[in-house]
């Protein structure tokens, strides 16, 4: 079914495709767990519950507060989704149930055209901040760009770990 991914053999040149894929499936559950937790007690503390101290400044305006909050109001769903994905991933890939598995590509891939949109807006409005100098702008705009391309490098060599895995337990 996706035949168009690039195949590897092992995981980062040592590891076997199932230890691999096991490996992206426990670092994925500890990663989306924390993004969830800590995503909740943010909106938490933008409608002032405050469950700890974040160390925030509170001269946040009334129109950035609604910005975060549908941002993070977003961003929760979409780490349930995930984490829903990954626990999927993780019994699929002990249990030999390669369905499970392909349901993980399908979510990965789909966060993974929608991740690489967002960034491309985000990134291109990094520059078009007019409160901060054109230094200042292109530095921003090329830490965005660099941190970015590295993000998705790694996002997409893991579904292509996980899809690599999965060709050759359906042969």
């Amino acid at each position: 079914m996706f035949e168009f991914l690039p195949q590897v053999k092992t995981f980062l040149c040592v590891l076997s495709l199932k230890a691999g894929t096991l490996v992206i499936g426990f670092v994925g559950l500890v990663t989306i767990s924390l993004t969830l937790v800590l995503r909740i007690i943010y909106l938490l503390y933008l409608f002032n519950i405050k469950i700890i101290d974040l160390g925030m400044d509170e001269d946040t305006s009334e129109e950035n507060k609604w910005i975060e909050v549908a941002r993070t109001a977003f961003i929760i769903p979409t780490c349930v989704i995930l984490l829903a994905a990954t626990i999927l991933l993780l019994i699929g890939t002990f249990k030999g149930e390669m369905n499970k598995l392909k349901l993980w590509i399908i979510v990965s891939l789909v966060i993974f055209v929608f991740d690489l949109v967002s960034a491309l807006i985000t990134t291109g409005a990094e520059f078009y901040k007019t409160d901060e100098p054109i230094p200042v702008r292109m530095f921003h705009f090329l830490k965005s760009l660099f941190f970015g391309i590295i993000y998705f490098l790694a996002e997409f060599y893991c579904i292509v770990v996980v899809n690599s895995f999965y060709q050759n337990e359906e042969e």
